[in-house]
């Protein structure tokens, strides 16, 4: 544990020299900053890690990260590195543990790639119900939306009465993005 400055399960940072990193068992927060400017490569997360604050892995010269399976959020610009995100991030983690501003890439991804093969039955799944619980709320489904809605003028009518879309509807929407 002498690479690893851990303080009640928070990774605060990492002084090692190693490129390939296994993060131990008893951590549960990679803190921000923790791997800073590190000439860290790859990392593997435990399934104890359900955390990964903001800017955690800016500027590291990150390639590859194997995620464990209790991530629940990651912060804002975490990822701010090498990292391709296109491959390691978003088809491997639900839209929603995402920070905002991340949240609008993922979806962007999702919406574009979706029928790749590259998501798993499951984050796919969850991802299917972040489109659906945030549908009006995103600028792409917005504009998909829109089109739909100037084509059937009476599920506009019904959209600007009840400020929803049909569940019937939605599905048929979703299944024209992905």
């Amino acid at each position: 544990m002498g690479d690893f400055t851990v303080q009640f399960g928070r990774l605060v940072a990492y002084r090692g020299e190693s490129a390939e990193v296994v993060v131990p068992d008893n951590v549960t927060v990679i803190g921000r900053r923790a791997f800073h400017f590190s000439n860290v490569t790859s990392v593997t997360l435990p399934d104890s890690v359900t955390e990964i604050e903001q800017e955690a892995f800016m500027y590291a010269k990150l390639t590859h990260i194997q995620f464990g399976h209790g991530i629940k959020k990651i912060g804002a610009d975490a990822f701010l590195c090498d990292l391709d995100k296109k491959e390691y991030l978003y088809p491997k983690l639900p839209i929603a543990v995402f920070s905002k501003g991340d949240q609008r890439r993922a979806l962007y991804h999702f919406v574009h790639n979706a029928k790749a093969g590259n998501y798993t039955a499951e984050v796919y799944k969850k991802n299917l119900t972040y489109v659906r619980s945030h549908l009006l709320d995103e600028i792409e489904y917005k504009r998909v939306c829109i089109d739909t809605l100037m084509e059937d003028p009476e599920l506009l009518k019904e959209v600007l009465a009840s400020g929803k879309i049909p569940a019937t509807k939605l599905d048929s929407l979703i299944s024209q993005l992905i």
